[in-house]
């Protein structure tokens, strides 16, 4: 009898004495249900509709439109994923197939690396983002000839209405999410002066039975009013804004929007900008 392979005999050994070799646990699978900016995209597990964050990507203001093309191209509408975590951080890595879709997305330049020595991935993205950068893809080329031009600081009394034409037409997303819920706020100040802010909160909990759409679970509010910049300051790489809401029932709030090479945050918090689909 021909000498059998050792693998096999290891395993036939394993098999006789009832041990079961290590099992590696698979990774969640998740179907997409859209992708809602250049490094977040809605998935539906099992029950729950989410949001979920690529893990190591930030997007700058300035190509923030080509980001979100590049992951729906990646992450169409149906598509499988796989998503992985690394430690007790929020985001995670996403796999469709044999992509590594985080990856793919700073090798192709529509994304940029955050923090990403502290990551289990760490070299695998480094590597692919010094490769965007070394061919100059995307953003690296896009951003550079972006933010160069020293752009004259509006005349003083003139910074307001700078603020005006650069926040008109334009949607401000803010993605978060706890254990059981996440909620989606699309803030879109329109150039007539109008505001309309879409809230959509999605929640683990609800029966799928009665209505098996992804967004069955899913509660959603609109408000609107007009709004004004009420002040602004720009300097040499930043620019803010002070903005009054003036609501439908009348009452006021006020939102403060800061830029600068990083990207946008609106009242302190980190969001993504494009260009609204929603104002008319």
């Amino acid at each position: 009898m021909p000498a059998r392979p050792l693998k096999i005999l290891l395993l036939s050994s394993a098999v006789a004495l009832g041990v079961s070799a290590p099992a590696h646990a698979a990774a969640p699978s998740a179907s997409v249900v859209k992708v809602v900016d250049g490094n977040t995209v809605k998935v539906r597990e099992g029950k729950r509709t989410r949001s979920v964050d690529l893990l190591g990507l930030e997007v700058p203001a300035c190509h923030a439109v080509q980001a979100q093309a590049a992951l729906e191209k990646l992450l169409p509408a149906k598509a499988r994923v796989r998503l992985i975590k690394d430690g007790t951080r929020k985001g995670r890595y996403l796999h469709r197939g044999s992509t590594f879709v985080n990856a793919a997305l700073l090798r192709s330049g529509a994304a940029q690396g955050k923090d990403l020595a502290a990551l289990k991935q760490a070299r695998k993205l480094t590597s692919a983002e010094t490769e965007a950068k070394a061919a100059k893809r995307g953003l690296w080329t896009a951003c550079a000839q972006a933010q160069p031009q020293p752009q004259q600081a509006p005349r003083p009394g003139g910074q307001n209405e700078q603020a005006r034409k650069d926040l008109a037409g334009r949607v401000f997303t803010r993605i978060t999410a706890t254990t059981f819920s996440s909620t989606e706020s699309h803030l879109n100040l329109c150039s007539d002066g109008s505001f309309i802010e879409d809230v959509s909160t999605y929640s683990d909990f609800g029966d799928p039975s009665t209505n098996p759409l992804p967004d069955s679970d899913a509660t959603h509010q609109r408000y609107q009013g007009r709004w004004e910049v009420v002040s602004a300051t720009y300097t040499a790489d930043s620019a803010s804004a002070r903005v009054r809401r003036i609501n439908q029932d009348g009452s006021e709030g006020f939102v403060d929007f800061v830029a600068t090479g990083r990207g946008v945050t609106v009242n302190g918090f980190s969001v993504s900008a494009g260009m609204s689909s929603t104002c008319t």
